[in-house]
Formats: structure tokens, C-alpha cells, sequence
């Protein structure tokens, strides 16, 4: 039997997938992320200088809850 996973069961997400959730676009997430409204982190190997970017998927929604809806 195989689980299916459900965005409200996911604790971290990668970009595509907070941004096909949110509908909020990738640069914005990233200005988000960088100003620190939004939690994230970066898994890397050392020496490496990229890596996956995660993002809280519960920051995330209540970013989306705290927005002024105007």
C-alpha cells in the first residue's frame, strides 16, 4: 500500500512546489525568504556552492493567512 502525501502534510518544500502551492512567484519567494518572512534553508555538501533550497511549509501558510487581503 502506497501513502500519499498532501501539501498539509509536508513540513519543507522545494521551489517549484511552494510556488505551484502559493501562486506566489519564484523571485518572490526568494525576496521573501531573504527578508525573512518566510523560513528556509539550504542543504548543500560542503565545499559545494549550490545546493536545494527548502522552505517551511507552515511559514509559508501563515505568511498567506497574515497577508492584507487588499
Amino acid at each position: 500500500m502506497t501513502e500519499t502525501t498532501t501539501d498539509s502534510d509536508v513540513e519543507w518544500l522545494r521551489i517549484k512546489r511552494a510556488v505551484h502551492m502559493s501562486s506566489i512567484g519564484r523571485s518572490t519567494l526568494y525576496e521573501l525568504m531573504n527578508d525573512g518572512l518566510i523560513k528556509s534553508r539550504r542543504i548543500r555538501r560542503p565545499g559545494n556552492t549550490k545546493g536545494i533550497v527548502l522552505i517551511s511549509a507552515e511559514s509559508l501558510r501563515q505568511f498567506i493567512e497574515n497577508s492584507d487581503a487588499s
